[in-house]
């Protein structure tokens, strides 16, 4: 059992939830500057839903890693590297909809 594999995958969980319920978006200066006309136009909620889900995703993985010896001796980088191209295609699914960017 790696420790820090699971207190990382932990610690990515609990922030990734507080994300996606929006418990975090206080601390972010970037959206504690922006105007309210901003604020508007950006579907706020979709976001911090979507970037919670990858950092809880990624926490997953972390905590598989550390209470597994079969996962971390096969699986790990598989499974970051698949985690990583979701990343790449959601981001990529985010800028060609521009579901996130602008309200209906």
């Amino acid at each position: 059992m790696s420790f820090i594999c699971l207190f990382i995958g932990i610690l990515f969980l609990l922030i990734g939830i507080l994300f996606a319920n929006g418990k975090l978006l206080m601390y972010m200066k970037a959206f504690n500057e922006m105007s309210e006309a901003d604020k508007e136009v950006f579907q706020v909620e979709k976001l911090y839903r979507n970037i919670g889900l990858m950092i809880a995703s990624s926490g997953v993985i972390f905590v598989l890693n550390g209470i597994s010896e079969i996962f971390s001796k096969q699986g790990f980088m598989i499974a970051i590297m698949l985690w990583l191209v979701a990343a790449i295609i959601d981001l990529m699914y985010i800028e060609k909809q521009k579901q996130i960017v602008m309200k209906k």
